[in-house]
């Protein structure tokens, strides 16, 4: 198993919904041609759901990015249903009506921009993956590594039926008393249970591959070093854990390794993405589908 707590870099603004809170999303490009920036989801929480179109700054430029007005945004699923979304503010799209996504169905995102006389338009598709059945409870304990226990840090420990397959990939976001505390994509969790796929989570296979050494085991490591994630008792803990696709996934990744600040990793515009047409247009349209537990801190957490 492979788990991921992503640090923030710098990376193009958008702001996406996921699990019912916003975060923000920045990713600079390179000097050169503006593109559109397009990002937003689908997910299976009955809401509207938001798209925001912006234009591509400089790598090295400063202050809020351009948005783009006056766009024509719908997004359709395979079994023909189409949702029209309107401009709440500038660059925000927002689907009149509110829906629920549905695993299994593919949506389409259209967007047709109007800018200088000129008509542009852009596609993108993803799939809506199964989402977990439930999380049946979950801990916050002290955060140990070989039975070492580490001050001021501290893991969420859900317990889930993972899905099968070892490509399932996961992203896993955290509110505290109803804040969300994961507000950029780059603080996400992301994991993918590989060979495990198919446990249950803190279940007996995970109690004998630990050896009793570090379990429960954790999804989240909350760092109360960092204001917003500074915890006491009393406080409730809520847990999205939303299975995405492969390509939103590998998104996230690519986000996380284009800072810039490591010649190794290239440049920031490497950062791949699912809208159509190619090199006109950055960002990705995904579809996410939640789970959501909840917990309150007891004197557990710091003993």
């Amino acid at each position: 198993m492979k788990y991921n707590k992503i640090l923030y870099i710098p990376i193009l603004l958008f702001l996406a919904l996921c699990g019912g809170c916003t975060e923000d999303i920045i990713i600079d490009v390179e000097d050169g041609e503006q593109l559109i920036g397009i990002y937003g989801c689908v997910t299976n929480e009955y809401k509207r759901h938001q798209i925001t179109i912006s234009k591509t700054g400089d790598f090295y430029g400063k202050g809020e990015p351009e948005m783009v007005t006056g766009a024509e945004v719908t997004i359709t699923d395979n079994d023909s249903a189409a949702y029209t979304l309107k401009e709440s503010e500038p660059g925000i799209y927002e689907m009149t009506e509110p829906m629920k996504g549905e695993s299994g169905h593919i949506y389409t995102l259209h967007v047709k921009t109007h800018e200088n006389g000129q008509i542009s338009e852009f596609f993108a598709t993803d799939t809506m993956m199964p989402a977990i059945e439930a999380i049946d409870s979950m801990k916050v304990l002290p955060y140990t590594f070989n039975n070492k226990t580490f001050d001021d840090y501290f893991k969420v420990c859900p317990y889930f039926q993972t899905l099968k397959g070892k490509r399932t990939s996961y992203v896993g976001r955290i509110e505290i008393n109803g804040k969300l505390v994961t507000d950029t994509l780059t603080e996400c969790a992301t994991t993918r249970f590989g060979l495990m796929a198919g446990v249950y989570f803190n279940g007996p296979e995970l109690e004998i591959l630990y050896k009793d050494v570090d379990f429960p085991v954790g999804f989240y490591t909350l760092n109360a070093e960092k204001d917003d994630e500074k915890i006491k008792v009393g406080d409730e803990i809520t847990l999205s854990i939303s299975v995405v696709s492969d390509g939103y996934y590998r998104f996230i990744n690519d986000v996380e390794n284009s800072s810039g600040s490591n010649p190794f990793y290239g440049s920031p515009s490497n950062v791949r993405s699912n809208i159509k047409p190619e090199k006109r247009a950055i960002g990705f349209f995904y579809t996410c589908a939640t789970t959501k537990g909840t917990t309150i801190v007891t004197k557990e957490a710091f003993e």
